[in-house]
């Protein structure tokens, strides 16, 4: 496997990677290879999520209508 090193991650940041780390029980290298894969689709999950927030304009059915 590679190695890639990451340079210039902010305090802030470095905080909020290693909490999640914590919360999830995860090493700070497995945290970020499962956040790398999922941003890419190379995850379980899918990378695109469903959004409804134009779904009024391009118009829709009501619940009478289904």
């Amino acid at each position: 496997m590679k190695t890639i090193t990451i340079r210039g991650i902010e305090p802030g940041l470095d905080r909020v990677i290693k909490s999640q780390a914590k919360q999830n029980n995860l090493s700070v290298n497995q945290w970020i290879l499962q956040l790398l894969k999922k941003v890419t689709g190379m995850g379980k999950e899918p990378v695109f999520k469903k959004h409804h927030d134009l779904d009024t304009l391009a118009g829709g059915w009501s619940k009478e209508e289904v």
